[in-house]
């Protein structure tokens, strides 16, 4: 499968939402960078990534230059196909500045479109994914109607967001376990001797 990306398109999207919050960031909008890769076997691939300042240093507008012009230039030169090449994809910009996220956008377009050759070649099957929900408020009330909506959507997994104070967090921890604890225990149980 020799596939070279040959064009990429970036776009920046603003998804409203309710607000979403946690220790380090408040947010109202879910904005992100997706990439479209085309490639010389007409597939295509689409990536994203959310860059987050605290996180990496990466901000919207260092993501889209980034990837126009470290990654792209980068890679113009590599097969993405080929795993190996693959890792080469710039993850520092030549001043040393870290680009994960600006990386992570590529890679997962490079992933999808051999993802989607493979399916169409190789074999038709689903790709089960686990999704989990993000939970933390200031107000624990929040936290635990949160709980019971991504509950009820059908989530079983759940990443607990800390950092609001000693007291909310403790709230917050306890209201978690309260609801899963029962589930907690039980997979740890299930897996001793």
């Amino acid at each position: 499968m020799d596939a070279k990306p040959v064009h990429m398109k970036i776009y920046r999207t603003a998804i409203p939402m309710r607000s979403f919050e946690h220790a380090a960031a408040t947010r109202s909008v879910a904005e992100a960078v997706v990439t479209r890769l085309e490639f010389s076997n007409g597939a295509v691939g689409w990536g994203e990534t959310l860059p987050r300042r605290y996180v990496t240093g990466e901000t919207l507008d260092s993501v889209v230059a980034d990837l126009r012009d470290v990654i792209w230039p980068a890679c113009l030169q590599l097969d993405p196909c080929d795993a190996e090449q693959l890792d080469a994809i710039p993850v520092r910009s030549p001043d040393g500045r870290c680009i994960n996220a600006a990386a992570c956008a590529f890679e997962l377009a490079c992933f999808r479109q051999m993802e989607a050759w493979f399916d169409r070649h190789v074999r038709h099957r689903r790709i089960s994914t686990k999704v989990s929900g993000v939970l933390g408020s200031p107000a624990p009330a929040v936290t635990a109607k949160r709980l019971r909506l991504m509950q009820w959507y059908g989530l079983r997994d759940f990443k607990l967001k800390l950092g609001f104070g000693e007291d909310v967090d403790a709230e917050n921890l306890r209201i978690v376990h309260k609801r899963l604890g029962g589930s907690i225990a039980g997979t740890a149980s299930s897996g001793s001797a």
